[in-house]
């Protein structure tokens, strides 16, 4: 099998259970009504920020008399842990639930929590505030689309309005990102005897959050280069739940890492170990500097001319990001 067999093979696939119980019916508590549910939907996986991996069901659910209005259906969601089998009686204590919230014994949600079994008895735990939301965007954008368009110019407005206010803050969060871009280890994923490494960091582009999964170190070639795979993706913000199968396979590689650069031997005659080389000497030469004034030292760059030149800028600022500067945006 080839290296990008092999890569491909880690890619997850999303099952999808079986709907030969649906639609499912019972009778309210109210002796009166009944209660349907129906339309349960393949399972979204999601990863938590604590590293927990959970399936999100979403299904469509109504009380009724007589007659089924399709359009009076209410959304109900909840979650499994991963790769737990949907089965009828899940579905007929969250049908319960529903019918406990239209008579008004607990409160109406959408979103219902973890759905678990405690010594036989199913409880809805862990209700995630980031999970709501993905919810909340989930059923607004289907109701957004099957409604008709009414009252467009109030809203048309209304939503100008809470654009404006939504990019005058993300404007501030990127800028407070930027500032200080870094790349931290999360969590580490054991698959046989291999150990993959999980990484959150900053889109220097845009200032999203960046998640690079399972980061496996491939190899390297004689000049010291670094070759690995990994999978990525971004969310606008940290603590946002992590929709698996929305990241993509990637292949990338590091330069030689100055702390392999030995400088009690002569400087390489050779390119570009000559110039890791004299990039390591600068860096403890600036290490000195610092201490010798009390702070670490600042860089920038202005840009004149075409977008060669702006590369040609980033490139440099890399560098002397690399040996020891920080990069400020004024001198």
């Amino acid at each position: 099998m080839g290296f990008w067999d092999k890569f491909k093979k880690r890619e997850t696939q999303v099952k999808t259970q079986s709907r030969d119980i649906l639609p499912l019916e019972a009778d309210s508590a109210d002796g009166e009504n009944k209660i349907l549910l129906d339309g349960v939907s393949a399972p979204q996986k999601i990863k938590h920020s604590n590293g927990k991996i959970t399936d999100l069901i979403m299904a469509k659910v109504i009380k009724y008399a007589d007659t089924i209005y399709v359009d009076e259906a209410d959304d109900i969601s909840f979650e499994l842990d991963h790769g737990q089998t949907l089965d009828k009686n899940m579905l007929q204590y969250i049908m319960w639930v529903y019918d406990m919230q239209m008579l008004g014994s607990m409160p109406k949600e959408n979103y219902l929590g973890r759905l678990t079994v405690q010594d036989g008895q199913y409880q809805l735990v862990d209700k995630s505030v980031a999970v709501q939301n993905i919810v909340n965007n989930m059923i607004a954008t289907r109701e957004q689309a099957r409604k008709p368009r009414v009252n467009l110019n109030e809203f048309s407005q209304s939503l100008k309005n809470e654009n404006a206010k939504y990019q005058e803050e993300w404007k501030q969060e990127v800028a407070q990102r930027l500032s200080n871009p870094t790349l931290r280890t999360v969590g580490r994923t054991q698959t046989g005897d291999k150990v993959y490494s999980d990484y959150d960091g900053i889109n220097v582009v845009n200032g999203e959050i960046l998640r690079l999964r399972n980061v496996d170190k491939v190899g390297r070639d004689g000049s010291g280069i670094y070759l690995y795979s990994a999978y990525i993706s971004s969310v606008p913000n940290e603590h946002d739940a992590e929709l698996i199968g929305e990241n993509y396979p990637m292949c990338f590689t590091l330069e030689k890492r100055l702390e392999e650069i030995d400088l009690s031997k002569e400087a390489p005659s050779v390119e570009p170990d000559r110039q890791y080389y004299f990039m390591k000497k600068m860096r403890g030469i600036l290490t000195e500097l610092g201490q010798k004034k009390g702070r670490r030292l600042t860089a920038s760059a202005q840009t004149f001319g075409c977008q060669m030149n702006a590369k040609d800028s980033e490139k440099l600022l890399g560098i002397l990001r690399k040996i020891g500067y920080d990069i400020i945006e004024d001198e």
